[in-house]
This record gives C-alpha cells, sequence and structure tokens, in this order.
C-alpha cells in the first residue's frame, strides 16, 4: 500500500515537473527567438490614400456634479471653493425661459427642465472628425510561428492637441487567424504567391526603366483554379470583425489594404485636427498559445503622415462617409 502510494506521487511529481518545464521552454523560446531574430512584418507602400473631409460634430452631454462618466464631464457644486473650468468644445445650455423665444423653444427647454437630474446641466460638445483611408499592403508570415494563436493588427492616428500631449486613435484593425488549407488549396496558394512576388519584381524593374511597361507576368493559374481559391478564402472572412474594405490572405499572411477605413478619427477633448499633421502608426500583438505576446508598434516606413484640412463642415449621419 505504501509502495503504491509513494509510485502515486511520483508519478504526478513526474507530470507537474514535465509541466512547468515545457512551460519554461515554450515562454523562453518564444521570448528567445524575438530578441535573437527581432522578426518585423514587411511594409510595402502602406500610405494614406485618401482622407474624407472634416466634419464637425455637435452632441448633447450632461455636465455631472460627481465623477466623471464615459459622456459625463465633471462640473464642481456650487458649494465648492474651486473653479473648475470645463473643456473649451463643452459650452453649457441655457434652459432658462426668454423674453422673445419661440413656442416651440419654451416647450424643448420645459422638457429638459423636467427630464435632467438633480444637480446636472446639459451642455453641447464639438467635436472635429475625419476619416483616413489606407492603401498597401503588410506581410506578417515572418512573425508566424508553430506558437502562434492570431496576430491582432491595428492602425492608430496619432495627433498632438491643447487638453493632451498625445492622442492615439485606432481606426482601423484586423485579426489574422491560423489557417490548415487542404493541399489543393494550398498548392493553387503558393502559385499564387509566386505570381505576387514575380508581379512585385516586374513593377520594380519598369519602375527602373529596365523593362518595358509592356511586359506582363505569365499566369501560373486558370481562371477556374482563381475562382476555386477564392471561393475558399471567402469562408476564412470573419464578416463579425474585419471590415469589408480590406483584405486577409490567412493563408500566406498578409493585409491587403485597399482605401480601407473602419472607424471615424474623432478628437474629444478639444477642437485640435484643423490645420494639424496626423501621424500613423502600425500596431500590432502576436497572441501566443502560451508564452510571451507583447504589443509592438511601428511608425511606417518614412513615416505616413496625413495634413488635416483647415475648413470644417458640418457632419450629417446620412452624409457620412460609407
Amino acid at each position: 500500500m505504501h509502495s503504491m502510494r509513494q509510485r502515486g506521487c511520483n508519478i504526478v511529481a513526474s507530470a507537474v515537473s514535465a509541466f512547468f518545464v515545457m512551460a519554461f521552454l515554450t515562454a523562453g523560446t518564444t521570448i528567445l527567438r524575438d530578441l535573437l531574430l527581432r522578426p518585423h512584418p514587411v511594409v510595402r507602400d502602406v500610405r494614406v490614400s485618401g482622407t474624407s473631409p472634416l466634419y464637425e460634430v455637435r452632441t448633447q452631454v450632461l455636465l455631472s456634479p460627481k465623477l466623471p462618466d464615459a459622456a459625463l464631464y465633471y462640473l464642481p457644486r456650487a458649494s465648492s471653493p474651486e473653479k473648475v473650468a470645463l473643456p473649451s468644445n463643452i459650452q453649457v445650455v441655457d434652459l432658462a425661459d426668454h423674453e422673445g423665444d419661440k413656442e416651440e423653444d419654451r416647450k424643448r427647454k420645459l422638457w429638459q427642465r423636467q427630464h435632467l437630474p438633480a444637480g446636472y446641466h446639459v451642455a453641447v460638445r464639438t467635436t472635429h472628425r475625419i476619416v483616413l483611408y489606407m492603401s498597401g499592403s503588410i506581410d506578417f508570415s515572418p512573425l508566424w510561428d508553430w506558437n502562434t494563436k492570431s496576430i491582432y493588427i491595428s492602425f492608430v492616428a496619432r495627433f498632438q492637441s491643447p487638453s493632451t500631449a498625445q492622442n492615439d486613435v485606432v481606426f482601423l484593425d484586423a485579426v489574422m487567424r491560423p489557417v490548415s488549407p487542404p493541399a489543393s488549396m494550398a498548392r493553387l496558394a503558393a502559385l499564387r504567391r509566386r505570381e505576387r512576388e514575380a508581379k512585385r519584381l516586374l513593377d520594380h524593374s519598369i519602375n527602373a526603366g529596365t523593362v518595358a511597361p509592356s511586359v506582363a507576368v505569365e499566369p501560373l493559374m486558370t481562371e477556374a483554379e482563381r475562382q476555386q481559391l477564392a471561393a475558399y478564402e471567402e469562408t476564412l472572412r470573419s464578416r463579425e470583425h474585419d471590415h469589408s474594405s480590406l483584405y486577409v490572405d490567412h493563408v500566406d499572411r498578409v493585409l491587403f489594404l485597399n482605401e480601407s477605413f473602419k472607424y471615424f478619427v474623432d478628437a474629444f477633448d478639444d477642437v485640435s485636427l484643423p490645420g494639424s499633421v496626423v501621424e500613423v502608426v502600425l500596431r500590432y500583438q502576436v497572441m501566443s498559445y502560451s508564452g510571451w505576446a507583447p504589443v509592438r508598434e511601428e511608425v511606417l516606413g518614412h513615416k505616413v503622415r496625413a495634413h488635416m484640412p483647415t475648413a470644417v463642415i458640418p457632419f450629417s449621419p446620412q452624409g457620412r462617409p460609407v
């Protein structure tokens, strides 16, 4: 009985030791690979291909006498000796009746006074909004190995404002997921990869003037094979997350941008966008099955920048970019 108990304890101890050794080796190899090889995504001609007009957005918010929460801004109590200045883009709405008010204005103010919580004030917040469109491609295959679960990719608009030293606004993101294509699809993907590389080299030669512009890349796939590969890759698309304006090649680990955007770039704290310069930063996180998963940032190539317009137009949901 004692020997069986001892054997059971030895088995448990060996299993626990093996678990910790494997966890240490997995984390260690992940960190060493990152430190020694320093893999980076291959950025090709990524640029801001266009911007929308600069919009002015006016929304009503509540000013809270308590701590700030989301759209609620702090307003000191009347008994407080401290005076806190509101941001320059927030103006308190006067709900008192005045001589000369129209009947509809009186009704609106009365309704707001009746429904306004005690101690709160209504204000109008003015913010500026723009859409940045990105084009180009980024190859993330150098970052992918046996321990990679997925890669979260985002593009950040970075700009300064009077209220804060740096604003970071995510306006485009995507998730690159692992796939195991059938042998037939893997073969077609390899042919397409060879075509892409040949096309890239040919474009470089044409731009350098060593090859005539009329030269074209010889196709390696039939039209039926291209449609077959496209139909397979359509099943890999995440309609819940990936925006339709970008294309994630999960097989070859390449992100393609074609005037892509997903979210508005808003300057929430103040009206700081007119005439300013917005820098676009690539941010990505390699999610591992186990081990280290740091967030990386890279200023794209020669620092992708967008100069904001100085003219501002009102924003309407009907006229917003689609």
